[in-house]
């Protein structure tokens, strides 16, 4: 194609895979006359993909780099016909960009069904995202609920210890607010994920910890000790006996892959989620028990 947009090229392979002779494409608009959303020419789906044609080549005319674009037209026997197309620019003795080369990608059996099941899980996720929407809108009117409920029992007369249990709902609301609004998980897994800083009191925060899994570890008969020292510590370890947690586990905790389980894609976020913090997440096994040991760095809250 020249920088005016007229197809100046139109080889061999091209005449046999679109059914359109050369002396029908040569001189005549590549955008338009050659690929068009008319009857004449090699036809497109639709006007969008005309338009992701034209970012490409412009970009390209431009003299800058583009990505290949997905391309599917129908060729002159209404066959239709998907490929990748890749551009570069054309160029005179001086440098001068005078057009551009475009190459056509068409994919084997093999890719063709691979681009297939790409499609079907692309849309599966989609379809879980649009559930998962649902979800979070569903949830949000009894946690407005709850969050009502607390106001007035602010206003109660409450005793050191039923305020304090309020407090412990509220901090558990707060977060079950949070993780209704957060869905940048793409953000978490690549560790860009921008942290809100905000001050607390680490001992209510372990307090909402240990509510939130003792009915677990009731109904699975665990024991679970909660010791805070009067110091504060930025060392957390969480320990249980030998042999402790499976090695396969452990391995998702650190490495992410498709097939993840429930239970290691928790970790795996987790530990994220202490890295993009600046800590660390280590697992130690030792003779008798085995323990996760996180690092984490905590300013202190400035009270002069």
């Amino acid at each position: 194609m020249d920088e005016h947009g007229r197809c100046v090229e139109w080889n061999d392979a091209m005449q046999k895979l679109s059914g359109l002779k050369r002396e029908q494409a040569i001189e005549q608009m590549l955008l338009g006359e050659v690929f068009t959303v008319h009857s004449f020419g090699c036809q497109v789906k639709d006007q969008d993909t005309l338009t992701k044609l034209r970012i490409l080549l412009n970009t390209i005319i431009a003299g800058q780099n583009a990505d290949k674009v997905v391309f599917g037209f129908f060729d002159r026997e209404h066959k239709y016909v998907e490929a990748l197309v890749s551009a570069n620019r054309r160029t005179d003795s001086q440098g001068r960009i005078t057009g551009v080369l475009c190459f056509l990608h068409v994919a084997s059996p093999e890719l063709q069904h691979a681009m297939e099941v790409q499609k079907v899980t692309e849309q599966a996720a989609a379809n879980t995202l649009t559930k998962l929407a649902y979800i979070r809108t569903e949830m949000r009117n009894p946690l407005s609920g709850i969050k009502c409920l607390q106001n007035m029992m602010k206003s109660s007369d409450l005793s050191k210890e039923q305020r304090q249990l309020l407090r412990t709902s509220e901090l558990c609301g707060d977060q079950l607010a949070k993780i209704i609004d957060d869905t940048d998980i793409e953000g978490i897994e690549e560790s860009y994920r921008e942290m809100k800083s905000d001050e607390f009191n680490l001992g209510e925060a372990l307090e909402v910890v240990m509510n939130q899994v003792m009915i677990l570890s009731r109904e699975r008969q665990v024991r679970i000790i909660y010791d805070l020292p009067s110091e504060v510590l930025s060392m957390f370890l969480i320990t249980h006996p030998a042999p402790g947690i499976r090695e396969e586990l452990i391995r998702e905790m650190f490495y992410y892959n498709h097939n993840v389980s429930r239970e290691g894609l928790g970790l795996y976020i987790s530990q994220k989620l202490v890295k993009i913090m600046n800590g660390t997440v280590q697992y130690l096994r030792e003779a008798e028990k085995a323990s996760f040991i996180i690092l984490l760095e905590f300013p202190f809250a400035d009270k002069s």
